[in-house]
C-alpha cells in the first residue's frame, strides 16, 4: 500500500494544513468511520426496526385522532408497549414496567426526597455488574442490551418527572391526572421512548388533553417539510462520517500530538459540529412525530458555533434536559435563593446528577466539574459587572466600542474553556489533556512564540524556519528519514508500540507510534488487514500518515451523551 501512494502527495510541502485524500477515486471508495458508536448504533437500529415503528406510531396516532380522539392517549400507550416488545422483547417491557411501578408506589408516600432516592436507586442498578450480566443473557447481541440500557436511562427521567409532580400536585386538574394509567401513557409514549428528548409530565398531560384537531392537508405539509429538513441533516452527517474521519483521528493520541495548531482547531470544530448535526437528526425525528401528534416538542439544539458561554450551551443545546434539571434538581435543592454558598451547592448537585446520569465515568465527572466551574465563574463575573459601581466606572472610562471589546475578550476565555470541556465530553480525558498541553501550555501567538513553555527541545530545522513558517515546529512522532507507518486504534483499545524508528537529526524526542492491536509491525498496511480504504493524512510537510477504519468498535459510554 505504501508503494501505491502517490509520491507527489507524500512529498508535498504544505505547512500547517491537513487533508484527507481518498486512496481510490470517488465515490466508490466511501468508507464509513465507525468509531462514533452513537451514530452507528442509532443508524443501525433505525434502518432495522425503529423507522418502521415510528411510521406505525404516526399511522396509529392519526387514525386514533380521527376515530377516537378521547381515547388516543391509551391507544398510543398500548402501541408503545407493543413497539417496546418488538425491539426489547418481553424482558425489556417487563423491566421498564417494573421500574415505572416501583416509582409510582414510592410517589404515593408524597415525599419528593423518597421519590428522588428511588429514582437514583433504580438508576444505580444499571451500573451493577451482576444486573448487567443478567440482562446480557436475555439477548443474543450487544446492540439489544445497549438499547435496553439507553431506554431505561432515559425512562428514569420520565418516571422521575411524574413521581415528583405527583408529590407536588401542581396541576390544576382532578387527581385522576396522577393515576397509574397516565403514568404508563407518559412513560410508554414511543417517539421519545429510546433516546428522548425530555418532555416533562405537566407539558405532556396538558397538551395531550387540550389538542386541537388539524386538517389532513396541514399534517401532510408539516410531514413533508419536516422530512425534507431531516434528510438534509442526515445527508450532511453521513458525508461527515464518510469523508472527514475526525472520530478515528481522535482515537490516536500520537496523531493529535503530531498535528499542527490549525489541524487541532479544525478537528475540534468538525467534532463539535458533527455532534450538533447528529442531534438535529436524533432529536428531529421524535420532534416531528410529536408535532404531528399535536404536542410541542422542546426546541432543537442551537448551532454550537453560536455558543460562547457555558450557560448558553446548557440552556439552548438540549432544552428538554435543561428544563428537567432546573425544575426537578436545581430549584428543589435551593436554587439561587440562599446566597452564594446555596447557589454553589445547588449548581454542584445539578452537575453531579448530570455526570451520574450520563454514565458516571471518569471522563464524565471531569466534564461535569469543568461545566460547574465554568457556569459558576460566568455567573459571578456577570454579577460583578452588573453592580452599579462597576457599571459607572465602565461607562465613565470606556467607550461603547471598548466595552464591547472587553466583553468579547471575556467571552473568548469562556469559549476556550467551553470547547475544552466539550472535547473532554466527546473524546475523553486523554483528548482533553492533549488539547490542554498543545494549545494552552505549548501554544504560541503569531510572531511572539510559545505562550507558556519554551520549545527548547523541539526546534524546527533551519530549512523550515527559513521557509517562512514563522514558528518552531512541534516534536513530530514520525520525524525519521523513512516514515514509520502505523494505525490509530479505537479509544480504550489495547495498543502495541511499533518498532522504534531512528532518531531524526532535528528532533530530540523519542518517537513512538501506535499500531492497531490486530496488526504487527511486519504486517504494514496490507490490503488484507482489518483496516480498509486507506486515507492519507498530511500532518507535516515531509510526513504522510495512513488511516483506515476498523471492523469493530466498542461503545465508549453507557448513555448516548449530550451536554
Amino acid at each position: 500500500m505504501k508503494e501505491d501512494i502517490d509520491p507527489s502527495v507524500r512529498g508535498s510541502p504544505v505547512a500547517d494544513k491537513w487533508a484527507l485524500v481518498l486512496h481510490s477515486a470517488l465515490p466508490t471508495s466511501f468508507t464509513m468511520d465507525p468509531t462514533d458508536f452513537e451514530w452507528s448504533f442509532w443508524m443501525g437500529w433505525g434502518k432495522r426496526r425503529l423507522a418502521w415503528l415510528f411510521l406505525g406510531h404516526l399511522a396509529v396516532s392519526q387514525m386514533a385522532m380521527l376515530l377516537a380522539g378521547k381515547h388516543r392517549p391509551w391507544i398510543l400507550m398500548v402501541y408503545g408497549m407493543w413497539a417496546c416488545w418488538c425491539v426489547l422483547g418481553a424482558p425489556g417491557v417487563s423491566t421498564v414496567f417494573l421500574h415505572t411501578t416501583i416509582s409510582f408506589c414510592v410517589a404515593q408516600l408524597q415525599s419528593p426526597l423518597l421519590s428522588w432516592l428511588c429514582s437514583l436507586l433504580l438508576l444505580s442498578t444499571l451500573r451493577l455488574q451482576g444486573v448487567e450480566d443478567i440482562k446480557r443473557r436475555w439477548y443474543q447481541t450487544e446492540e439489544e442490551y445497549y438499547l435496553l440500557q439507553f431506554t431505561l436511562t432515559v425512562r428514569c427521567l420520565y418516571y422521575s418527572s411524574f413521581s415528583l409532580e405527583a408529590c407536588w400536585k401542581r396541576l390544576p386538574t382532578e387527581s385522576a391526572s396522577y393515576s397509574f394509567a397516565w403514568m404508563l401513557a407518559y412513560v410508554f409514549y414511543y417517539p421519545v421512548f429510546h433516546n428522548g428528548p425530555i418532555l416533562s409530565f405537566p407539558d405532556f398531560f396538558t397538551q395531550m388533553r387540550q389538542q386541537e384537531p388539524c386538517s389532513l392537508w396541514t399534517n401532510l405539509r408539516a410531514l413533508a417539510r419536516g422530512l425534507g429538513r431531516l434528510l438534509c441533516w442526515w445527508w450532511l452527517a453521513e458525508l461527515m462520517v464518510h469523508l472527514m474521519y475526525m472520530h478515528a483521528l481522535y482515537s490516536s493520541t500520537a496523531l493529535l500530538e503530531a498535528a499542527s495548531y490549525w489541524t487541532l482547531g479544525g478537528l475540534a470544530l468538525a467534532h463539535v459540529l458533527f455532534f450538533y448535526v447528529k442531534y438535529l437528526v436524533l432529536f428531529g425525528v421524535p420532534a416531528l412525530l410529536m408535532r404531528l401528534d399535536g404536542l410541542k416538542p422542546p426546541p432543537l439544539p442551537r448551532c454550537v458555533s453560536t455558543m460562547f458561554s457555558f450557560t448558553g450551551m446548557w440552556r439552548y443545546f438540549d432544552v428538554g434536559l435543561h428544563n428537567f434539571l432546573i425544575r426537578y434538581v436545581y430549584i428543589p435543592v435551593g436554587g439561587s435563593q440562599h446566597g452564594l454558598l446555596g447557589t454553589l451547592f445547588s449548581t454542584a448537585m445539578t452537575f453531579a446528577f448530570v455526570g451520574y446520569w450520563h454514565g458516571g465515568s471518569d471522563d464524565l465527572w471531569c466534564w461535569a466539574a469543568l461545566n460547574w466551574l465554568g457556569v459558576t465563574v460566568e455567573n459571578r463575573v456577570r454579577w460583578l459587572v452588573a453592580t452599579p459601581c462597576v457599571q459607572d466606572r465602565l461607562v465613565r472610562f470606556l467607550s461603547p466600542k471598548a466595552r464591547r471589546r472587553c466583553h468579547a475578550a471575556l467571552a473568548s476565555c469562556a469559549t476556550s474553556m467551553l470547547i475544552l470541556s466539550n472535547l473532554v465530553f466527546l473524546g475523553g480525558n486523554q483528548v482533553g489533556k492533549t488539547y490542554w498541553t498543545r494549545i494552552f501550555v505549548q501554544g504560541e501567538l503569531p510572531g511572539v512564540g510559545p505562550v507558556c513553555q519554551n520549545h527548547s527541545n523541539t526546534r524546527a530545522p533551519e530549512s523550515d524556519t527559513q521557509a517562512g513558517h514563522g514558528r518552531p515546529s512541534l516534536c513530530w512522532h514520525s520525524c525519521t528519514a523513512t516514515p514509520t507507518w502505523a494505525l490509530p486504534g479505537p479509544r480504550h483499545t489495547p495498543r502495541t508500540k511499533a518498532a522504534e524508528p531512528q532518531d531524526s537529526p532535528h528532533c530530540q524526542c523519542s518517537p513512538q507510534m501506535v499500531l492497531h492491536p490486530d496488526l504487527t509491525p511486519q504486517d504494514g498496511l496490507q490490503e488484507t488487514s482489518v483496516w480498509s480504504t486507506p486515507l492519507l493524512l498530511k500532518l507535516h510537510p515531509s510526513r504522510t500518515y495512513s488511516l483506515g477504519s476498523p471492523k469493530t468498535v466498542q461503545p465508549q459510554k453507557l448513555l448516548s451523551t449530550r451536554p
